[in-house]
């Protein structure tokens, strides 16, 4: 009777999961395996203020959650003396795919930076926001964006843009 339960239980288990599965509906826009995404952004910045940020990016998405990819910015800080900043890295974006056209996100990023008044070195930083889906080649997006530019000022700011993806 013991071996009867526990194979009653795995095979309850398993209709539960496979049930699970197929509820878990994606929205036919959503990107997938194999997708690469291009964007193309500009900011509303927080700190430093008086500042304009414009940033592009390049992602592949490994699975429908994982991604990739190169991003870089270039900003223009108005402080008293005018100062041009940029950055290039690496990011890696968790994204959490839901049965609408809206995507959110979360990652992390890695690089270089360097300006008209600093040394070259590292920066990281973080970002989060959303992509709807207008199409499944096309999306607009808001981002939340941190980065440590280690021999400037940190930047933080939100940015919106498109996002073009090749399927």
């Amino acid at each position: 009777m013991d071996g009867l339960a526990k194979l009653g239980s795995a095979a309850a288990l398993t209709v539960a999961l496979m049930g699970a599965a197929y509820a878990q509906q994606y929205h036919q826009y959503l990107p997938d395996k194999g997708t690469s995404e291009i964007d193309f952004a500009a900011s509303l910045n927080f700190e430093p203020t008086e500042s304009q940020a414009l940033f592009g990016r390049y992602g592949y998405f490994l699975n429908r959650n994982l991604q990739l990819g190169l991003d870089a910015s270039f900003a223009r800080i108005e402080n008293g003396n005018t100062a041009e900043t940029w950055d290039a890295g690496v990011f890696a974006n968790w994204h959490f795919p839901t049965a609408s056209q809206v995507l959110p996100y979360a990652g992390l990023f890695l690089g270089v930076s360097g300006g008209s008044d600093i040394d070259s070195s590292t920066s990281w930083g973080a970002q989060g926001g959303a992509k709807y889906f207008f199409n499944p080649n096309v999306a607009g997006f808001a981002e939340l964006r941190w980065r440590d530019l280690e021999e400037s000022d940190d930047q933080f700011g939100i940015f919106f843009g498109l996002s073009v993806f090749f399927r």
